[in-house]
């Protein structure tokens, strides 16, 4: 049986895939030169400014490091009006507003909530959409920054196999995911740097009872569940 999927990179992709980039220089950049804060502006396309806040260390070296690492060649050295810890919810926004109602659009031309349909965004800014099965969905093993999946429930309840997919994107330092219900739908994301007793709480979770997997997951300050 033909199955859906679509391979597209645009403006609102790559707006979303720069902001995770984005988040984890910074994270890497305030850790590296143990700075208190990271400020950020992304006023002009061109460039991004970024000042740093109150650092142990010389900013240059970890800023030339990271940049590199993360593919963020327009970085610069200037002044910022946010702290970095505000693009977390930039990230989750910038989907609400853009990439929500055109991936529900698309179920709709599709086979709608009979069949689960799955949206990721790469750190590059490519996306793609894939079709499932009812129940069921093959995911490529690429690293993804945010993604999304629809339910076929009338609550964003996520199943084991759901949850275990979004620990998995954590981990690899993806920022979040929508599970989209027909009634809801419920993102789960970071809002810091996992420490390294995150990554032990997300390792020893028992996925087999999803509604206490969930429970324990929102009680990490790292993580933040939303409705949107």
């Amino acid at each position: 049986m033909w199955r859906y999927h679509r391979v597209l990179r645009d403006r609102d992709s790559e707006r979303i895939g720069l902001l995770c980039r984005l988040v984890n220089f910074a994270e890497d950049v305030v850790e590296d030169a143990e700075c208190k804060d990271l400020l950020v502006s992304l006023d002009h396309p061109e460039e991004i400014a970024i000042e740093p806040v109150e650092c142990r260390y010389s900013i240059r070296e970890s800023t030339e490091i990271y940049r590199e690492h993360h593919r963020l060649e327009n970085i610069v050295l200037g002044s910022g009006d946010k702290s970095f810890r505000e693009l977390y919810n930039c990230i989750v926004e910038a989907y609400r507003t853009t990439l929500h109602s055109r991936f529900l659009n698309t179920i709709a031309k599709l086979r709608g909530w009979k069949t689960e349909y799955y949206l990721g965004i790469l750190f590059d800014g490519t996306m793609f959409i894939a079709e499932g099965r009812k129940d069921h969905i093959s995911l490529p093993g690429i690293p993804q920054c945010f993604s999304a999946h629809t339910h076929p429930e009338p609550y964003p309840l996520p199943s084991s196999t759901d949850l275990k997919m979004i620990t998995r994107l954590l981990l690899d330092r993806g920022i979040g995911h929508a599970v989209v219900a027909m009634g809801s739908t419920l993102v789960i994301y970071r809002v810091k740097p996992l420490t390294l007793s995150d990554y032990e709480v997300l390792q020893g979770i028992d996925y087999r009872d999803p509604v206490n997997a969930l429970r324990e997951i929102s009680r990490l300050d790292s993580i933040k569940l939303r409705y949107i």
